[in-house]
């Protein structure tokens, strides 16, 4: 059960990544999972993109994800 659950999660987040790549004209990527916990992290290969997805329902979690967007585009 517990994999089918986590397996679950992955494959949403691939989506999720993948979806806003192709919004941005990336296209032909190929996700690999480099991390996955509190948030999972995919290369959206070949490029050098590094999408992290927050896949946990944990409220501040949220919030660390905009203080690292606001670093990022500093």
């Amino acid at each position: 059960m517990e994999n089918f659950i986590v397996r679950e999660r992955q494959e949403r987040a691939i989506a999720a990544a993948v979806k806003i790549a192709t919004t941005h004209n990336l296209k032909s990527v190929t996700p690999i999972i480099l991390k996955d916990s509190n948030n999972t992290v995919i290369h959206l290969a070949p490029s050098a993109v590094i999408a992290k997805v927050a896949t946990s329902t944990l409220q501040k979690q949220k919030s660390n994800l905009q203080h690292e967007l606001v670093v990022c585009q500093f």
